[in-house]
């Protein structure tokens, strides 16, 4: 009996055994370019903190505010200089050694130090409510010449004419202005001068409308003289009506004031005599 032939082979079977398998894709990992822009995000919103939370100490340094008062200098007849500034966003605000010059380049203004108890948030969110602002050792030189031009004037007037603007609505401001031991001088040319020293007191803003002022000081023949002042009805409606303005004002001098150097500033030294105040 013969042997059966071999069957032929599966194709379906040994050779598609031996055959090599296709692999498997390996499996996606996680895309990772959302977790680089989550980082990316935190650290924008770090250094944006960081840097709002420097930036008043950025803007106090020479460098920056010496800048600012270039610009602003560029525009003046005269010039602006301070020594230093301290800025914060919760306050307070320092400004020291605020000097103002004369086109001549003559000091017109020395303030020793300004501080303000509000912050710089405060400021920009509410510029009319400055809250207390204390000015130390102001000292102003109002200097008439012949011509009758004031330098002080002159040194905060633009150096080009602006053109005429409509009037818009007054401010109105809310805060406590103090002042301490400060000094003004007036002089005119041709007609000696007097000194009105140890300025000290406030002004309390509850608008332009609601002024309150007290204020006492040295003149120069040594009286000493106390002022109260209230003011209401100024403003109406953002416009200047004095017309309709009323008020008190009390004026008290410790002793009799001497006129003759006040009648010589006015030009006319031969008047003297005194003035006794008791208003």
């Amino acid at each position: 009996m013969s042997a059966a032939p071999p069957l032929p082979p599966d194709e379906s079977g040994a050779a598609s055994a031996s055959e090599p398998q296709p692999e498997k894709p390996p499996a996606r990992r996680p895309r990772r370019w959302r977790r680089r822009l989550a980082i990316a995000a935190i650290v924008a919103v770090v250094g944006l903190a960081v840097l709002l939370a420097l930036l008043p100490r950025i803007a106090g340094a020479p460098v920056v505010y010496n800048r600012v008062l270039a610009m602003v200098n560029g525009g003046l007849q005269g010039a602006v200089q301070i020594d230093g500034l301290s800025l914060s966003w919760g306050g307070p605000i320092e400004v020291r050694g605020l000097t103002i010059t004369d086109p001549q380049r003559q000091q017109v203004v020395r303030v020793e130090r300004v501080s303000a108890a509000a912050g710089l948030w405060r400021l920009i969110t509410s510029t009319m409510a400055f809250g207390e602002v204390v000015i130390d050792a102001p000292s102003i030189v109002i200097h008439q010449r012949q011509d009758g031009q004031i330098t002080l004037a002159q040194a905060l007037a633009a150096r080009e004419p602006a053109e005429p603007r409509p009037a818009g609505a007054l401010p109105e401001p809310r805060g406590r202005l103090v002042v301490r031991n400060g000094r003004v001088q007036v002089t005119r040319e041709g007609a000696g001068s007097y000194e009105v020293r140890d300025i000290g007191g406030q002004v309390d803003l509850a608008t332009l409308s609601d002024i309150a002022a007290k204020l006492e000081l040295t003149l120069a023949d040594g009286a000493k003289l106390a002022t109260d002042a209230e003011l209401r009805g100024l403003v109406t409606q953002g416009e200047l009506r004095p017309e309709g303005a009323t008020g008190t004002l009390r004026v008290a001098a410790d002793r009799r004031i001497e006129l003759a150097s006040l009648a010589a500033l006015a030009g006319q030294p031969g008047i003297g005599g005194g003035l006794t105040l008791a208003v």
